[in-house]
């Protein structure tokens, strides 16, 4: 039994954990005040839609996948906690 497995949670598919990574430098960047938001509780908040991302890890990693495989992995990372996804602007025209 991994680590995974014995803290409760599913092992990550290999995208969901490029995902993470990606996400994971962006909210540092966020953290150090260059882009993104911090709450009133000092958690860093970052704005990056499934396209954006999707484009990175082409660039990055150059893996092509669609938007809606991303957007499945990004579900897996926040059904295993490992992200906190919220919408964050209320305002209609700025989901």
């Amino acid at each position: 039994m991994g680590p995974a497995t014995a803290m409760g949670r599913n092992p990550l598919s290999p995208l969901a954990s490029l995902c993470l990574g990606v996400v994971r430098g962006w909210i540092n960047v966020a953290r150090k005040g260059r882009g993104g938001q911090i709450d009133d509780q000092g958690t860093a908040w970052t704005r990056l839609p499934a396209g954006q991302l999707r484009d990175q890890l082409a660039r990055e990693f150059l893996v092509e996948v669609s938007t809606r495989s991303v957007q499945r992995a990004l579900k897996e990372l926040e059904d295993n906690d490992q992200i906190r996804r919220e919408q964050r602007t209320k305002h209609r025209y700025k989901r």
